[in-house]
């Protein structure tokens, strides 16, 4: 049998137990509230510096532009860029996770039949952030609408029959038909001076061949990786003259045959310009030394921000060249396996 001594002590040890464990809660409580405080300042923070940072680089440039070196000057307009590419992910998400509460809330009103409930509890559809992240078709195509009248000297009316909306903000011309059936059917050229495939579409040329695809992850492959970036010196590459050394880098035939003896260059007349696999990933960070090879436009709902960032970038015709070159690789795949098939 027990005694009263003992079941006093194992009484005390009890409550002693649930004190600290009481105490250990209370601490972890608080060393978590104190750790998501930080956070939340460190956000706060960071925000005010993009904005500091922002002005400042603003300022520099007005003021002494005409003293700083390009290089330094691409480095800022990079820091902007980084900038706005960071700031447009997190709205992007939260926009996504407001439009899908924003459906949430709409449907459960309307089954209940809240009405005045609904009015109340959904924000305004003209809110201009919520047009530009928008993912319904019909919220969409009104934001579109409305865009369009509000700003007539910079995107054309959506009324005309030979504009049609290719993303939000980007219009696009057409030829509209009633099925697929009455689509023409183009032949693919071949253009002899280039020795390479071609064809036109809305006044843009697309030419180019199919090329290789060397894998990042396998050294041998990055070892053997040729053609890829175009040579930055073009017609002036001391290699590009010379009968013992070949380039590593894409020289575009259309440069070669602008030559004088551009004919005679041999070991440039089959020049087909080959990729990095990485090429076809997508990434929404600024362009930088470590992602160039990477797409940086391609997504529907940022595509017009993305259009207007690359415009301002110093390698955008590089760059969009060797977007139209993959573009065209692609094609020629589709019509390759067409003909195996």
């Amino acid at each position: 049998m027990v005694g009263p001594n003992v079941k006093l002590n194992m009484i005390v040890h009890g409550v002693q137990y649930l004190i600290y464990q009481m105490f250990k809660f209370y601490f972890f409580l608080l060393y978590f509230i104190l750790k998501l405080k930080s956070y939340y300042n460190k956000m706060d923070t960071t925000l005010r510096e993009y904005l500091d940072n922002s002005d400042n680089i603003h300022n520099l440039i007005l003021n002494n532009s005409n003293f700083i070196n390009s290089t330094e000057l691409k480095n800022k307009l990079h820091s902007l860029e980084t900038y706005i590419k960071q700031i447009q992910t997190i709205s992007y998400k939260i926009a996504n996770i407001y439009n899908s509460c924003k459906k949430i809330v709409s449907m459960r009103c309307t089954l209940n039949k809240d009405t005045d409930e609904q009015n109340d509890l959904l924000p305004n559809n003209n809110d201009e952030w919520v047009k530009m992240y928008n993912t319904t078709n019909n919220t969409t195509n009104n934001t579109t609408n409305n865009t369009t009248n509000n700003t007539t000297n910079n995107t054309t009316n959506n009324t005309n029959p030979d504009i049609k909306e290719l993303v939000p903000k980007i219009n696009i011309k057409i030829k509209e038909l009633d099925s697929l059936d009455e689509l023409p059917n183009y032949k693919l050229y071949w253009i002899k001076t280039i020795r390479q495939f071609a064809f036109k579409i809305n006044g843009i040329i697309l030419r180019g061949n199919i090329g290789n695809i060397f894998t990042k992850n396998y050294r041998d492959d990055l070892q053997n990786a040729h053609n890829i970036n175009r040579c930055k010196n073009k017609n002036n590459c001391k290699n590009l003259l010379s009968k013992n050394l070949k380039c590593k880098f894409y020289h575009d035939p259309l440069d070669i045959i602008e030559l004088p003896n551009g004919s005679e260059i041999l070991s440039y007349q089959n020049n087909i310009q080959n990729y990095i696999n990485t090429s076809w990933m997508y990434v929404p960070e600024a362009i930088n030394t470590k992602n160039i090879n990477m797409k940086h436009i391609g997504n529907r709902e940022t595509l017009y921000a993305e259009s207007i960032l690359l415009k301002h970038n110093l390698k955008k015709n590089d760059i969009m060249q060797k977007y139209q070159s993959q573009t065209m690789h692609d094609i020629l795949v589709i019509l390759a396996f067409n003909q195996t098939n």
